[in-house]
């Protein structure tokens, strides 16, 4: 994996500052990082990456018992649906587990300049297990890249699901526009 991290990180632009969250993460292994029937990380993975974010910016990262969390349980992720619901996925279904901030509604634009609103976390109590992973920012479906601007000009592309899941953790002053 190491060769494959360095192999991207050669084929980036010098002037682009890259993070090494994969060594945070492997020392968080033993954890629940990864769903075992889906392919993102979980909200936990997602905080020790941004804890890794603050850490090389020199800001002082939020302790993880200042969140609120919430567990919704019997999760199934994509690995579970195109595999086509194995027994042996059935009997040990992912849990998932939100964390809220102080601040949980959000404001973002669309390509053209239309502004929508909604939560960061919503609640998935009621969702079918399927889609439980769409408690985070409106779910998945509407979202495409999400660019994160803060007043000290930190500027943070989020482009995946996986990404989406940090944004509770960031600071207030955060605005974000999605194109």
């Amino acid at each position: 994996m190491d060769q494959a991290i360095s192999y991207t990180y050669s084929l980036m632009n010098p002037k682009i500052h890259s993070i090494d969250v994969f060594s945070s993460l492997m020392r968080h292994k033993t954890e629940y990082i990864y769903f075992r029937t889906d392919h993102h990380w979980t909200q936990l993975g997602a905080y020790y990456a941004y804890a890794e974010f603050c850490k090389e910016r020199g800001l002082a990262a939020k302790s993880l018992e200042s969140f609120t969390k919430a567990e919704y349980k019997d999760f199934y992720g994509t690995f579970y649906f195109y595999m086509n619901r194995p027994e042996a996925m059935k009997g040990n279904p992912d849990t998932v587990i939100a964390y809220t901030g102080e601040v949980n509604d959000m404001r973002f634009l669309d390509a053209s300049g239309k502004e929508y609103s909604g939560n960061l976390i919503n609640d998935a109590e009621k969702m079918l297990p399927g889609n439980k992973y769409n408690c985070f920012m409106l779910g998945i479906i509407l979202m495409r890249k999400f660019t994160m601007k803060t007043e000290r000009r930190i500027l943070l592309s989020l482009r995946t699901p996986m990404e989406m899941q940090s944004s509770p953790f960031w600071p207030k002053t955060i605005k974000i526009f999605m194109s």
